[in-house]
């Protein structure tokens, strides 16, 4: 086995003002205002199903914003 030195990812801080903090502000802006449309992978298939479960955010508990396909019998590619 050949020898490796690990090397670690440089830890953020996320400060104020920081090129880190503006992206992941950003980052977080578009997903809290984005519905992503994620299938049931099994394999190289993608399954849907008009099961539907809405779910809210944790941080804003009064808006649905993401939605689950139920798994079933039913399903359809």
């Amino acid at each position: 086995m050949d020898k490796f030195e690990a090397v670690n990812e440089p830890v953020r801080e996320y400060l104020a003002g920081s090129e880190d903090r503006d992206r992941l502000e950003k980052r977080l802006a578009y997903y809290s205002n984005t519905c992503t449309d994620v299938p049931i992978v099994i394999g190289d298939e993608h399954f849907f199903t008009d099961d539907v479960r809405y779910q809210v955010m944790v941080s804003k508990a009064r808006e649905a914003k993401i939605y689950s396909l139920m798994f079933d019998t039913g399903v359809h590619t």
